[in-house]
Formats: structure tokens, sequence, C-alpha cells
């Protein structure tokens, strides 16, 4: 998992605890905000790169980020008009979905770099995910 992964998740782990102890609406939604902005920033960056690479599942796995960044969006669109129900189980299933997300999905883009004759010769100078949050 990359450290951008590790940043998300990290994230969405700091939610769920601040939904178990306190349930401030104030900080849920501005940490909402905060994993809304990275996962389109974060799937922004790797559709780029799929694109730019030629990756045969590029119009799947970029479907699969709509289907979620469109769940975050519901999500977050609910605080903002006051709905106080997002309850960590919630976001639990948000997490798992991006592990699971991680391992499959994206595994199967980083297994087609490594095996890709023409991207091997390029590997070193091919970018990361890694980029600034």
């Amino acid at each position: 998992m990359t450290q951008q992964h590790r940043h998300i998740v990290s994230n969405i782990d700091s939610l769920i605890h601040k939904l178990n102890t306190d349930g401030n609406h104030e900080i849920i939604l501005k940490k909402t905000a905060e994993i809304l902005h990275l996962f389109q920033t974060h799937f922004t960056e790797e559709e780029r790169l799929m694109s730019k690479y030629e990756f045969p599942r590029k119009v799947e796995h970029k479907a699969t980020h709509d289907k979620l960044a469109a769940l975050i969006e519901k999500y977050y669109g609910s605080l903002i008009v006051g709905d106080r129900h997002l309850t960590s189980k919630t976001v639990a299933h948000l997490r798992k979905w991006l592990t699971n997300h991680i391992a499959d999905e994206d595994g199967r883009y980083y297994r087609w770099q490594d095996n890709n004759p023409i991207l091997a010769t390029q590997w070193a100078k091919m970018p990361s995910l890694e980029i600034a949050i």
C-alpha cells in the first residue's frame, strides 16, 4: 500500500474514532470533507497514470472510483444539511471497501505494470502514486 493509501486509511480511522467518542457534528463534517478531498485527489492521479500508460482496465477501474466517490459525496451532502446519522459502521464499510479496492483493483494495476514488457524498461522513470496531499 502506498503512503497515500495509508494516509487515506488513517483519516478514515480518525473519523471512526471521532464518531465513536465525541460525535461533534462540525468536526465530523470537516473530517468527512478532508476524506472526500483525499479520495478525489487520489482517484484523479491514479486515473491520470492509468490513461498515460494505457492500462487496459482503466474504464472499469474508474467506474469503481466513481461508485465510491458518489457514496462519499452522498454521506457528505447529508452531513451538510444537518443529518447526524453518519455512523462508525458506515465509515468502517468505506474503509473495508478501500482496503479491498487497494488489494484487488489497485493490485491489478501494479501487477500489470510489473508484467508489461514495454513498461518494464520505463519502470524507473514511472511516477508513483506518492503525490503530496
